[in-house]
C-alpha cells in the first residue's frame, strides 16, 4: 500500500509522516530524486538521492521518475523504481507528494496496489 500525503509547503507533511514511522513499525518513507545540494545532517539514500540535472531528466525519460516538480531552481521527484522496489504487504509505504504529482502517482500505480491521498 502507498499512502501519500498532499498539501501545501510547511503544513506539517513530513512531520505526519515521521510520526506515523514512529507509531507503527509498518510505515515506511522512500527517498525522492532531486538536484539540489546534500545539506548538513542529510544522507544519500535516506532523504533523497542527489542527481545533477542531467541524469535527472535522463531518468524522467526512461520513466523511472513519475512525477516531479520545480522549487527554488531544483527539481525534485519521486521514483516509480523505489516504489515498487519498497512495495510488499508488510509495509505502509508513505510519501509527501504535491496535488498534482499525488493524482498521477495514484494513476499510475492504481492497478498495481492500494494508492491512498490525504489532503
Amino acid at each position: 500500500m502507498l499512502l501519500i500525503i498532499s498539501g501545501s509547503s510547511g503544513v506539517g507533511k513530513n512531520t505526519i509522516i515521521e510520526e506515523l514511522k514512529r507509531r507503527y513499525p509498518k510505515f515506511r518513507h522512500f527517498a525522492s530524486y532531486t538536484t539540489r545540494g546534500m545539506r548538513e545532517g542529510e544522507v544519500e539514500g535516506g532523504n533523497y538521492y542527489y542527481v545533477d540535472r542531467d541524469e535527472f531528466m535522463d531518468r524522467v525519460k526512461r520513466g523511472d521518475i513519475c512525477e516531479y516538480e520545480e522549487s527554488h531552481g531544483n527539481l525534485y521527484g519521486c521514483s516509480l523504481d523505489a516504489i515498487r522496489r519498497n512495495h510488499s504487504d508488510d509495509v505502509v509505504l508513505t510519501k509527501d507528494l504535491g496535488v498534482e504529482g499525488a493524482v498521477s502517482v495514484k494513476r499510475l500505480l492504481k492497478d498495481e496496489m492500494p494508492v491512498f491521498t490525504v489532503f
